[in-house]
């Protein structure tokens, strides 16, 4: 699923546990495998460890405080909850400077657009614990529409968007539950009790879902990941017992994060670039397991000048040569740290990139030197 490829007018940076967390540092962590009105076999067994496992990403890693973490699960997470919580605990609860985390695990879908601003005719939405099923469509869903005004709110913060779910085209085909009920672990739900029609997908586009009018948000210093591209599906592990099922997309996130595991070029610092290439390549790695899996083309939508910026604050080092001989006439080197700190604009919060050019490319690529 692609959800909303910006988030905020805040920068794209991610800060590291070393660094001392904000007074107004808040998260919202959303996860629903459970729902009021769907049948058994369509529930989703990995929203329940995507949500432990995130939690625990942000306090161990990106130094947010227990306190600063709200979550909302299955009977939790109702419409009016999730809406109240994004107002009240991260717009209202937040201002220009502080760090801003929204993250979503569950169902995606489409629905019919009322509004008319979509091209394909359909508004992306993710699923509330208390969704229903109307006579040809989805309710009590939360759209994009409205998601975009509240993110948009939140102008000044630094704010990553993480939605490990899909509204996917082949939602299009209009299957009925009977027809999807054999995509077990699919993070979609097909349009309820619809006539088949013909399929209907977004191309190339790439703009990560759920807010699709991603251009000005991410312009403005908003950073979204997405499980899938939109016309594609996003997956709970079905390799694994019902119990210890997590998002195939959020496993991979959280990896990524860990130390010299998706750091291409080996230079200390992972970036935005190479978080993306290792969560896409263990993406496609399950998918090519899986017969009911086409492809998977996890999403990352962000300032361009962020790209090759650390997604955890590193630690500044600086080295100095074990043996240095001091001549009158020539200063002592001391070779520089590895990274420097930058604020591209518009942004909140520095980000910290390399200071070497040559690391800087490669943390850009996202992909070590195999020229």
């Amino acid at each position: 699923m692609r959800f909303w490829v910006p988030v905020a007018a805040l920068v794209v940076a991610v800060l590291c546990s070393s660094s001392p967390a904000f007074a107004k540092d808040r998260a919202l962590v959303i996860g629903i495998g459970t729902y009021e009105n769907l049948p058994e076999d369509m529930l989703l067994h990995g929203p329940k460890n995507d949500v432990k496992a995130i939690a625990g990403l942000l306090t161990n890693t990106l130094g947010f405080k227990p306190e600063s973490i709200r979550t909302l699960t299955d009977q939790q997470a109702t419409k009016a909850a999730m809406l109240s919580s994004i107002k009240e605990w991260l717009v209202d609860g937040t201002k220009a400077g502080d760090r801003v985390f929204l993250y979503f695990s569950g169902h995606g879908l489409q629905v019919k657009d009322e509004s008319g601003d979509e091209e394909d005719g359909m508004d992306e939405a993710i699923s509330t614990y208390d969704l229903k099923a109307g006579d040809d469509d989805w309710t009590n869903v939360i759209l994009d529409d409205e998601l975009e005004p509240l993110v948009a709110r939140m102008k000044g913060r630094a704010v990553t968007v993480v939605i490990d779910a899909c509204h996917s085209g082949t939602i299009s085909r209009s299957l009925s539950p009977q027809a999807a009920a054999g995509l077990k672990g699919a993070r979609f739900l097909p349009r309820p009790f619809a006539t088949a029609r013909k399929l209907v997908t977004r191309g190339l586009r790439i703009d990560l879902g759920v807010v699709d009018k991603p251009v000005p948000l991410v312009e403005a210093g908003v950073t979204i990941w997405s499980a899938a591209a939109p016309y594609q599906v996003a997956w709970d592990d079905v390799r694994l017992p019902i119990e210890d099922r997590h998002g195939v997309f959020t496993a991979a996130f959280i990896e990524g994060y860990q130390p010299k595991t998706s750091d291409a070029n080996a230079n200390g610092l992972t970036s935005n670039a190479e978080l993306l290439d290792y969560v896409t390549k263990q993406s496609k790695d399950y998918c090519a397991s899986q017969e009911a899996c086409d492809d998977i083309d996890p999403q990352l939508e962000a300032m361009p000048e962020v790209l090759g910026a650390a997604v955890v604050k590193p630690d500044l080092v600086v080295e100095t040569p074990a043996e240095t001989t001091p001549v009158e006439t020539q200063p002592v080197e001391v070779e520089t740290a590895a990274y420097e700190e930058v604020k591209p604009e518009p942004a909140a919060l520095p980000v910290y990139i390399a200071s070497n050019p040559l690391d800087g490319v490669g943390d850009i690529l996202g992909r070590g030197d195999t020229g």
